[in-house]
């Protein structure tokens, strides 16, 4: 390349991007994007952090024989010291008994997906029919600071 500056690479590609070869001690690439929010956005794939707890509907609903559960843990958790609390996903079949419980973990900011396979915690597959799922999120000394349930067809 004849660029102005030697050892340096540049490629202007179709999407207004600009890649920049620098080699060091191995080849690192620094990718400059200009643009509407949109546009950097679609170009880095980057996906910004909820703003504010959610629980989604499960998919596919009925289901059988495996269906997905989203939650949204919020950024601002992490300010409110929410880092240290847990939170915990669990399924409840009609007569209020825990099935299963599909998370147990840090309450860390972001996306999450899980997968319910129509087990029980023992690994025993459930019959078919209503079933509810909760999630809690706790602060580090107890407090709920989010509660939401939402209910699910199994079918077979």
């Amino acid at each position: 390349s004849d660029d102005a500056v030697k050892g340096y690479a540049t490629d202007i590609v179709k999407s207004g991007a600009v890649s920049v070869v620098v080699p060091s001690h191995g080849v690192r690439v620094l990718r400059i994007v200009a643009g509407s929010p949109s546009f950097i956005s679609k170009q880095l794939k980057v996906r910004t952090a909820p703003k504010e707890f959610a629980l989604s509907q499960n998919y596919p609903n009925p289901f059988n024989p495996v269906t997905a559960i989203k939650l949204d843990i919020p950024e601002s958790a992490a300010l409110k010291g929410l880092l240290k609390s847990r939170v915990t996903l669990d399924i409840y079949n009609m007569r209020g008994q825990l099935v299963s419980r599909l998370l147990d973990m840090a309450a860390e900011p972001g996306y999450k997906q899980v997968h319910w396979n129509g087990r029980s915690t023992v690994g025993v597959t459930v019959a078919s029919g209503n079933y509810v799922y909760r999630v809690q999120v706790r602060d580090g000394e107890g407090r709920e600071m989010f509660n939401s349930t939402r209910s699910m067809t199994l079918l077979k």
